[in-house]
């Protein structure tokens, strides 16, 4: 029996609906590497390891790693910024549903800077670990794993962090530290001129690159001194 007329009308908009959010699931290309310094690799999903060039595009599935005193700079295609640094590995998830494009990196070792623009009220930025969930509005700061809990160290803006064996969350704004532990203990407390000197060597310029703005903040120590730190960025 051959087909109606009705019924190709009625299977025509099902099949552009399926595509559509076959499109939504799986946005391929998210970004590119803008800088790969030294030993810089990279695994498009079901392929293998290879060597990592500047320029290459990266696909949602793609994983990043670095050796050993190297450093990857990603940029998305909203132009927010992800520093790879020394020792890393992450994997870099995004898709596009009804023109709002959301990111999801997940960090299996070691740490990375970001520098996240403004996401509109239907996007997302997340930050993932085995332990904890960062989800970015918009700002700048380090994450990094280490062998019991997660660091984070925001410098402008909040980042909501959330550990996933509690599923307790905190919001953890400019110049605090979220520490998301193992066990699912989350605090907060005040960063230390340490951490803004860690950020300064997560976020701040490596061999090679050149200079950009300045970050200048205020710390107030021990004996009610007032110092300024600043932070070269990209």
């Amino acid at each position: 029996m051959k087909p109606t007329r009705t019924a190709l009308l009625m299977v025509i908009p099902l099949s552009l609906c399926i595509y559509g959010q076959l499109r939504a699931q799986h946005d391929p290309a998210i970004g590119l590497l803008s800088k790969v310094i030294l030993d810089v690799n990279r695994k498009p999903a079901g392929e293998d390891w290879a060597k990592a060039e500047r320029g290459e595009t990266l696909d949602s599935g793609d994983m990043v790693s670095t050796g050993a005193k190297s450093l990857a700079v990603v940029k998305f295609k909203d132009n927010s910024l992800l520093r790879v640094r020394e020792r890393s590995r992450v994997t870099l998830t995004g898709f596009t549903s009804a023109g709002a494009f959301s990111k999801d990196v997940r960090i299996g070792s070691g740490a990375i800077g970001f520098s996240v623009k403004k996401q509109q009220p239907n996007e997302e930025f997340r930050f993932t670990s085995p332990t904890s969930v960062a989800s970015v509005r918009g700002t700048m700061g380090i994450f990094a794993i280490q062998d019991t809990f997660d660091i984070l160290i925001v410098t402008e803006g909040v980042v909501n962090l959330r550990n996933i064996l509690t599923d307790q969350s905190v919001d953890v704004e400019a110049g605090k530290v979220g520490l998301s532990y193992a066990s699912g203990r989350l605090e907060t407390r005040p960063a230390t001129e340490g951490d803004l000197e860690e950020f300064q060597q997560v976020f701040g310029r490596a061999e090679g690159e050149t200079g950009g703005k300045q970050l200048k903040l205020q710390l107030r120590n021990e004996r009610g001194e007032i110092r300024e730190l600043i932070i070269e960025i990209e």
